[in-house]
């Protein structure tokens, strides 16, 4: 609805944390993401309750109307969602009548899926988690066919 401007140039307070920052935070939900902006506050964590949630400035994002994945609506009442298939995770705080209708006041998580790149991408890692919880991911992009056409990103 904005087009392309720039987060500067929107009436709204937008922040994005995109898969390299995820990476270096080693972040594993949007909780984890957003926990070094100072307008968010951890509310639950997942290690204790259900799923976790937090709070923008004191107003608690919606689990139901709140999550978005492209700009659609997903419920994720049980469960958080992993970081690993998307690009970003945007958070717009304060209201969201303007972008997606009736919201809470807390704000709208957006969460960007990625893309086939256009070079072959190989990307595998190994990770402890605690208590002898091993992760392994693999992260699988590119282009085949005639003329490339068609791309895939597993």
């Amino acid at each position: 609805a904005l087009g392309t401007r720039r987060a500067v140039d929107t009436p709204f307070s937008v922040v994005a944390v995109n898969s390299e920052q995820i990476k270096n935070q080693m972040a594993q939900t949007a909780t984890d993401a957003f926990k070094y902006d100072p307008a968010v506050t951890t509310l639950s964590e997942n290690k204790r309750n259900e799923n976790s949630y937090f709070a923008v400035r004191g107003m608690r994002v919606d689990m139901l109307d709140g999550t978005k994945i492209d700009g659609q609506n997903f419920v994720s009442w049980q469960a958080d969602i992993p970081l690993e298939p998307f690009e970003q995770v945007e958070l717009l705080k304060g209201l969201a009548g303007f972008m997606y209708g009736f919201g809470t006041p807390g704000g709208i998580v957006n969460y960007v899926l990625k893309r086939p790149t256009d070079e072959p991408l190989r990307q595998f890692s190994v990770g402890y988690e605690a208590s002898n919880v091993w992760s392994e991911k693999l992260d699988l992009g590119g282009r085949f066919g005639p003329d490339n056409r068609f791309g895939y990103r597993l």
